[in-house]
């Protein structure tokens, strides 16, 4: 800015020079690419802040990945937590039935037990009925076959007290 100042100002804007209006300065324009629009101290400070700026964001890029892992894992684990209360649930039941099945065979073995018991008293009873009234038909048929045979030791008594008495009449 300063040599064009010095040099003097052209209507083109090329910052004068040779002087002539139809051409542009060339010269000028080279050295002006040449110089830095920045100074270094600038520069350097730009440059920290860029990079600040980068770090900045892949942190909120790491703690934004980091959240949503989070929340995936958090999910997943929501989702073992559904899947293992539903095996709990579904193993309680499954431990109830079982339970219940044996509980019952249980009580079936036990009915089971108490008719064979009830059965095998009413057969015993059955069978002390049948031996009373067997005891009884043999004490009835000893006591018919003594009656028979007092009548035929009472019968042949009496025949042969009357043949005797024949036999003494004659």
């Amino acid at each position: 800015q300063q040599q064009q100042q010095q040099q003097g100002t052209t209507t083109h804007g090329g910052g004068g020079g040779s002087g002539d209006l139809t051409q542009p300065d060339y010269d000028d324009a080279d050295e002006e690419a040449q110089q830095p629009l920045l100074s270094l101290d600038d520069e350097a400070e730009l440059a920290a802040h860029v990079m600040e700026l980068e770090r900045d964001a892949q942190l909120q890029l790491a703690a934004r990945r980091k959240q949503a892992e989070a929340e995936v894992h958090k999910a997943s684990l929501e989702m073992l937590g559904a899947q293992s209360l539903a095996s709990a649930k579904s193993l309680d039941v499954a431990l109830m039935r079982r339970q219940d099945r044996k509980k019952r065979q249980d009580m079936e073995r036990e009915l089971d037990k108490r008719r064979k018991n009830k059965g095998a008293a009413l057969n015993e009873r059955l069978a002390a009925r049948k031996k009373k009234k067997a005891e009884r038909l043999n004490l009835a048929a000893a006591a018919a076959e003594e009656a028979e045979e007092g009548e035929e030791g009472e019968s042949l008594e009496g025949e042969s007290l009357e043949k005797f008495e024949q036999e003494l009449l004659e």
